[in-house]
């Protein structure tokens, strides 16, 4: 899924490029409306998180199928960034939204 998921509460930014031969790079964020309350993106953290990692997880899929052999990931939840590589990803997964 490259590209966007927008719900009332959050939306979900996902791309993904050959960055060098074999390698590919997946920018991931994860970013809260505006106005929200503590309470209510507390509430809807974790199913932001995990379309997030769904997301990341099908581009990282989406660069196996282009030949990469390693993916690199720079993921951004709400203003906290993190970056780290993606291990092996079965190709027989299931994933849902």
């Amino acid at each position: 899924m490259a590209g966007k998921k927008v719900t009332r509460y959050f939306t979900v930014d996902v791309g993904g490029h050959l960055l060098t031969k074999g390698v590919w790079r997946i920018d991931g964020a994860l970013t809260f409306k505006e106005g929200l309350d503590a309470a209510v993106r507390g509430d809807h953290l974790g199913r932001g998180r995990l379309a997030l990692v769904n997301a990341i997880v099908r581009e990282g899929l989406r660069g196996r199928s282009h030949g990469a052999k390693a993916v690199q990931v720079h993921m951004d939840v709400d203003g906290l960034v993190s970056d780290f590589e993606l291990g092996d990803i079965p190709t027989d997964i299931t994933l849902h939204d």
